[in-house]
């Protein structure tokens, strides 16, 4: 199994939309990537990811479910000067079962995986409070809503 048809199965989301990074330019300053994000209704496939890994297209995938429930969610620290090895002794410390990755921008992204699908209203407060713990308050979580409107077409 390639490595794309392995993320495909792991990062399980909604099926009917993901997002996609279009990058315009580098930030002088920092060398984030500048660009804009937008939401593509159609579901994903392994075309996405191999895209995704050889560097020609940003791919979000967006965790919360049509059922309102999620296998995988994530806190994406925005600190670029983080310590990532430090980030993984206050998980352990904690005993949060989480597997930690280096972002492109340098920061991290905190990933916790479920072999059951949990609420992403259970998930979502849980995640931040996680965040809090380990020092990094106000870091974005994903999913980052509790309920999607299907019926009003919502991702």
């Amino acid at each position: 199994m390639s490595l794309a048809e392995r993320l495909h199965n792991i990062f399980l989301g909604n099926a009917r939309a993901h997002g996609v990074f279009n990058v315009t330019r580098d930030r002088e300053k920092d060398g984030k990537k500048q660009g804009y994000a937008r939401v593509i209704q159609e579901p994903t496939t392994i075309g996405h990811w191999e895209k995704h890994l050889a560097g020609d297209a940003g791919l979000g995938i967006i965790p919360i479910k049509d059922n309102n429930h999620c296998h995988w969610g994530a806190i994406d620290v925005d600190n670029y000067t983080i310590d990532h090895r430090v980030l993984i002794e206050k998980l352990k410390k904690h005993k949060f079962p989480a597997i930690v990755c280096r972002s492109k921008s340098g920061g991290a992204h905190v990933y916790f995986f479920f072999k059951e699908e949990i609420a992403a209203e259970e998930l979502q407060p849980k995640l931040g409070e996680i965040a809090s713990v380990l020092g990094y308050s106000g870091s974005e979580i994903f999913p980052k809503q509790t309920q999607i409107l299907v019926d009003r077409g919502d991702t």
